[in-house]
């Protein structure tokens, strides 16, 4: 099998890994461009945004890979709905 036929999140679906991974990313951006206030975790943000983009990766992989992370942004926003999300992502897709 060729590496270009190879889908590796081809278990995950009808369970929408990719839409919820990229509200997640769309939560994430939001507080990076416009935080409610200061936060290290911003500008923390912003740089892996920037980085992934530039290794290529896909959003369900960052989303993966920065959990406890993410967790802890929107734990300081206080954005419950994000945290639902990201438990559900966390437990259906990665």
């Amino acid at each position: 099998m060729s590496q270009q036929s190879i889908n590796r999140y081809l278990s995950f679906q009808g369970i929408g890994c990719d839409e919820k991974a990229h509200r997640l990313m769309s939560c994430i951006e939001q507080y990076t461009e416009n935080p409610p206030h200061s936060s290290s975790w911003s500008k923390y943000f912003q740089v892996k945004l920037s980085n992934r983009l530039a290794l290529g990766q896909d959003e369900l992989f960052l989303v993966c890979s920065q959990m406890n992370n993410i967790r802890a942004l929107f734990e300081e926003y206080e954005d419950a709905e994000a945290l639902e999300l990201l438990e559900c992502v966390e437990e259906d897709c990665c």
